[in-house]
């Protein structure tokens, strides 16, 4: 096999890996709004909470966070997250996910 067809066939695979990584859906932020238990007790009742993207990478980057600073946590985010991985968990669950690995 020569060289230059041995570059045609790389150059096809990474044409119909691209085409399939393009097909692939992207993640969305989710944007949820702060729980009132978030809210600082100095902001009027008439304030409304802010409103707070999460993302799977941001939850990913914060259950790393936990697990590097103390391996005891591993558990623990196993447990937070109820066995599944952080790409699984329902968008409703995210700020309660949040909250609790923020706790560890």
């Amino acid at each position: 096999m020569s060289l230059e067809s041995k570059i045609e066939l790389l150059t096809s695979a990474i044409d119909r890996l691209t085409a399939m990584l393009e097909k692939q859906p992207q993640s969305q932020p989710v944007k949820v709004e702060a729980p009132l238990a978030a809210v600082k007790h100095h902001e009027a009742p008439e304030t409304k909470a802010e409103a707070t993207t999460i993302t799977i990478e941001s939850l990913q980057t914060l259950c790393m966070e936990k697990v590097r600073k103390d391996r005891a946590n591993t558990a623990k985010v196993k447990e937070i997250l109820g066995g599944r991985l952080v790409k699984n968990v329902p968008a409703a669950e995210y700020v309660a996910v949040k909250q609790a690995l923020e706790a560890l």
